[in-house]
């Protein structure tokens, strides 16, 4: 299989906006409240001007990749500062999706170190990341070699579900295993 990681541009919002909403929607679908679900997809093309509008005029604290496979759009991730108080020198993976038909073919894991090899050149030695209790993800996350530190109240479509938040304490440690 041809695959290849890139950095967000403004030509490829739209790959990166229908992934992530497509992912949402199978991951979440039973977690997430339906109605919100369906908010989103039904609003994808409203929410990919959305992006494209702010795309030269915000500076975002995120840079966001997307993994394509065969050409197609499978995969998205963004990294960045972390946004804990109480972890202010860490890195983050911010988000990090892979659609259904991608998984089990090591992608997520290429985007797991992509995204790792992407915050220690940035300057970070250790990174947080957050995932859904509920979401069968935590145990990639765990398989990875995060640690589970805590869990948090996160607030997303007027729900309030549980996340758990893990660390890795040394990112050169993890990508050298």
């Amino acid at each position: 299989m041809n695959f290849e990681i890139k950095g967000l541009t403004y030509d490829s919002v739209a790959d990166y906006m229908k992934v992530n909403t497509k992912a949402w929607q199978e991951t979440y679908r039973g977690i997430i409240n339906d109605e919100f679900l369906d908010k989103i997809n039904n609003e994808i093309d409203k929410n990919i001007k959305k992006q494209q509008d702010k795309f030269y005029t915000e500076s975002s604290t995120y840079q966001r990749y997307i993994l394509y496979v065969n050409n197609k759009p499978v995969g998205m991730f963004s990294i960045g500062k972390c946004r804990l108080e109480q972890y202010p020198e860490s890195g983050e993976i911010v988000s990090l999706y892979l659609l259904n038909e991608a998984k089990k073919q090591g992608y997520g894991k290429m985007m797991f170190l992509y995204a790792l090899e992407q915050l220690q050149k940035k300057g970070y030695n250790s990174v947080v990341v957050c995932c859904l209790k509920l979401n069968p993800t935590n145990e990639f996350y765990k398989h990875m070699g995060c640690k589970y530190i805590s869990t948090r109240i996160w607030n997303v479509a007027n729900q309030k579900l549980d996340e758990n938040i893990y660390y890795i304490d040394n990112i050169l440690d993890m990508l050298n295993k």
